[in-house]
């Protein structure tokens, strides 16, 4: 029967890391049925615990490791590759490292929760992203605002009013240099026989403007329904704009600039708009030698 308690201290990581193997080990292995309620419940509160302070040593771990580059020793060039060649990670699992990594160096108040299991990971991101809209001389206070009021028994929607209201009286202009462009980032992995697995972190505007792309041929049907192809809604291309925006040389509807960059169909660049009432390029001599 699975029991939980407080182990020795380790004394070193080679050992620490050979506790936490055994530990987890131990509770996927164990009769949790037979836990009841009660120690199923305690066992729940206790993995989240340790989901935060993993996130935290993992974090604290590759920033030591990439300011001393210890990923040239595999060859490797970066942080990134030496995570998805050696630990076999995908690509969105090692940028999801290396972006806790920067978060937590940023938010040292939130690193500290983290390692001390009062703050779980999902939380800790929530409340990372509203204080990064705050000037970067109030981050820290913000940071251990939010913490207090978690810790004191504040849900998330007591926290997201609570951010609001210190957003709100933190903006006195427009951002100028604090973009939160750093965690965004879009993965696509191609999975067996050709088909594509989308997943990434957006901004407001490119969520809101990818929403209507994607959504558009779903409401009105995929087959059948647009006889006249100028009359479907527009696809996600180049930059984000469709065929007839670039024709028009206009931007794209609902895309703010900026909110899409490069080809979202890899391999599929998008062509250049050919003018009105400018003729066609012959195509070259037929097969009898002729135009």
């Amino acid at each position: 029967m699975c029991t939980l308690s407080e182990p020795a201290a380790p004394s070193g990581p080679v050992q620490a890391l050979a506790m936490v193997s055994a530990g987890l080990g131990y509770l996927a292995a164990c009769d949790a049925a037979g836990l009841g309620t009660g120690a199923q419940a305690e066992a729940l509160i206790g993995l989240e615990q340790a989901e935060a302070k993993h996130t935290a040593a993992r974090a604290r771990i590759l920033t030591a490791f990439t300011a001393q580059d210890g990923y040239q020793a595999d060859g490797q060039f970066g942080a990134k590759s030496w995570l998805r060649a050696v630990t076999k990670i995908t690509r969105g699992a090692a940028a999801g490292a290396t972006g806790w990594a920067r978060r937590l160096a940023a938010h040292p108040v939130i690193a500290g929760a983290l390692a001390g299991g009062q703050l779980s990971t999902s939380w800790a991101r929530q409340i990372c992203d509203w204080t990064d809209q705050l000037p970067g001389d109030h981050r820290a206070d913000a940071d251990q605002i939010l913490l207090a009021a978690a810790v004191g028994g504040a849900d998330l929607h007591d926290l997201g009013a609570l951010a609001r209201e210190m957003i709100e009286r933190a903006r006195t202009g427009p951002d100028r240099d604090e973009d939160g462009f750093n965690d965004r980032a879009v993965w696509l992995d191609t999975t067996i026989g050709g088909a594509g697995r989308v997943s990434g972190d957006l901004t407001p505007a490119c969520t809101a403007a990818l929403s209507v792309v994607l959504d558009g041929p779903v409401r009105e049907g995929r087959a059948g329904r647009y006889p006249d192809r100028a009359a479907a809604p527009p696809r996600c291309t180049r930059g984000g704009v469709s065929a007839a925006d670039r024709r028009a040389d206009a931007p794209g509807p609902g895309w703010p600039a900026g909110a899409c960059a490069g080809p979202c169909r890899p391999g599929h660049p998008a062509r250049p708009a050919r003018q009105p009432g400018r003729p066609r390029r012959p195509r070259g001599p037929g097969p009898g030698g002729g135009l």
